[in-house]
């Protein structure tokens, strides 16, 4: 197991985090895969190399999550300089910024994309939900800012990207730069089992 993911579970905080996930509980497979990614994207390595940020992508109940915001836990830890981490599903995402656009809408546009862009590291789950135009397009501009600051941004999807059709799915909600940023750090989980379905059995 990484040591990072030793500490005490409440001295590192990511905002938004699923009250299901459990540092702890990350299966075998899970950790082998998080260990390949703290080997280029530790927040020393990130800092070190300023990349984009990465994609993890494979069908659903493959771990992608969980690994994730095991990343994002292992970035989370106390110090000096202890780093903002936040969860967001992307689905959850295009609701608010669609709220957004009404005239009494409780949260700006302008404030959202803010609110996103803070974060060192942002963890985007369950990218290529269909978006309308306007809300993609807000959506990009997050992203795009994001990587010009040098903020690393985690994408998780169910979209299989090692097919025309899942790359189509993936950039609907994003865009086809996006994908190209990130086709150098692209892991896939699609060898793995459905951990989902295993458990509920």
């Amino acid at each position: 197991m990484p040591p990072s993911l030793h500490a005490d579970p409440g001295s590192a905080r990511i905002v938004n985090c699923p009250v299901w996930w459990d540092p702890n509980k990350i299966p075998p497979e899970g950790l082998d895969i998080l260990a390949y990614m703290q080997s280029f994207l530790s927040r020393e390595r990130y800092l070190e190399n300023a990349r984009n940020g990465c994609v993890i992508w494979g069908p659903p109940g493959t771990l992608k999550t969980s690994v994730s915001l095991g990343l994002g836990y292992s970035w989370a830890q106390p110090g000096p300089d202890q780093p903002l981490v936040m969860f967001q599903e992307f689905s959850s995402l295009m609701v608010q910024i669609r709220s957004a656009w009404r005239k009494d809408a409780a949260e700006t546009v302008a404030k959202i994309h803010e609110r996103m862009v803070k974060p060192d590291l942002l963890i985007l789950d369950d990218m290529g939900k269909r978006a309308a135009p306007e809300d993609a397009e807000t959506a990009i501009t997050i992203f795009d800012e994001r990587i010009n600051r040098g903020r690393a941004t985690l994408f998780n999807t169910n979209c299989l990207l090692d097919t025309e059709r899942g790359r189509e799915e993936f950039t609907s909600a994003c865009d086809s730069r996006t994908l190209e940023r990130l086709s150098n750090l692209a892991i896939d989980t699609k060898r793995l089992p459905n951990f989902r379905r295993a458990n509920a059995a």
